[in-house]
């Protein structure tokens, strides 16, 4: 490979570099040739998992601009296209001061590749108390970011005059907040997902006005529903599973809810089935959706558009009656309409999760994810 040309090299080295940085690493250590003719694509994509992203941000920084105060003048320096962040602190830790450097460690790269990244993921996995307290301040813009999704994580932009990302077409929030607070940030998203939809019945001014803003409400003033995501194209809703209730009388009211919402949208919505739930363990719950994020990101980076495949069968235009279809119904074959029914089986005894070898979450994407 020595004798290959640099001009046959990267563009190679970019296709390759696409698993969030260990081919990266590796081809770095193959050979001087090889290590010049890969530079550029050394960053292309990056991912931090788990406790140990605030001590691995700071000297990934420092290399990252070592790497640039090395490149030589006309050469192209290595840039940060696409980049996953899941942050999971140990426990047993302090979840206050965890937090606290959290934000701090996310500011620094958040600014450090604001101007390059395409394609962005940050999931802030189970910390305990009020995450949404302290967003994420903002005071850069992202230009080039086309996708982005969020779990568990807010931002702000207090000190920015028009929006941060002002080309984002792309938006998932998965196991978040309503998307209409994200509007003021992501006014070109053509393409919205919304997985895990929280219970309606706990947050009923946040999410059922949130999602009424892609519906036609005879009660609201168009041109005001408009205002948000004036460019949808497309939305996917994903309602939370079941075990995510105390009761199922609860839960057959909320997936209710969401169906009757569907025929009113002003644009495609897709209301796809929930995906199997990973137990009542908090810890549980938050490595399922990282393993979702990740999955869907490396899909992503890779040009697939996986997480924004539906099937017809689940879009509003193709409803046939009032009925809810099978596919939405987590629960056991009994009568719509009775809502007397027990409660369903404590969290603990929720289904297992995806597990391998010595029991961890194994990294695909999990069942009925589309």
């Amino acid at each position: 490979m020595d004798r290959l040309p640099v001009e046959l090299i990267t563009p190679i080295c970019f296709l390759a570099c696409t698993d969030g940085g260990p081919t990266a690493c590796a081809l770095s250590l193959v050979s001087h040739h090889i290590r010049a003719a890969s530079r550029p694509a050394r960053f292309y994509s990056v991912s931090f998992n788990g406790p140990r992203v605030i001590t691995a941000v700071p000297p990934f920084l420092t290399r990252l601009k070592e790497e640039h105060e090395e490149t030589r003048r006309g050469d192209a320096p290595p840039r940060v296209r696409h980049l996953f962040v899941s942050v999971s602190p140990p426990k047993g830790e302090s979840q206050t001061m965890i937090l606290k450097v959290y934000r701090v460690t996310i500011d620094m790269l958040l600014r450090a590749v604001a101007q390059d990244v395409e394609t962005l993921s940050l999931v802030q996995s189970y910390m305990q108390g009020d995450q949404s307290a302290n967003p994420i301040a903002l005071d850069v813009k992202f230009p080039r970011l086309r996708e982005l999704t969020i779990s568990g994580v807010l931002f702000s932009s207090p000190q920015l005059d028009s929006a941060p990302f002002p080309t984002l077409r792309r938006l998932h929030v998965l196991r978040g907040p309503s998307p209409s607070e994200w509007a003021p940030l992501t006014p070109n998203v053509t393409y919205l997902r919304i997985s895990e939809v929280p219970d309606l019945h706990v947050l009923p001014v946040i999410w059922t006005s949130g999602l009424s803003t892609f519906g036609r409400d005879p009660n609201a003033d168009s041109a005001e529903a408009e205002e948000h995501y004036p460019h949808l194209q497309q939305i996917i809703v994903q309602p939370a599973p079941h075990t995510h209730f105390h009761r199922l009388d609860f839960y057959k009211r909320y997936v209710h809810e969401l169906w009757d919402m569907q025929p009113t949208a002003r644009v495609p919505m897709y209301l796809v089935p929930a995906d199997e739930d990973a137990g009542g363990d908090p810890w549980n719950k938050s490595e399922f959706a990282r393993v979702k994020a990740k999955n869907l990101w490396l899909a992503a980076v890779e040009g697939s558009g996986r997480c924004w495949q539906a099937d017809d069968k689940y879009a509003h235009f193709n409803r046939t009656g009032d009925d809810l279809p099978l596919y939405l119904r987590q629960w056991s074959e009994e009568p719509i309409n009775d809502m007397e029914a027990p409660p369903i089986q404590d969290a603990g005894e929720a289904a297992e999760p995806i597990a391998h070898g010595g029991g961890g979450i194994r990294d695909e994407v999990p069942t009925r994810t589309l």
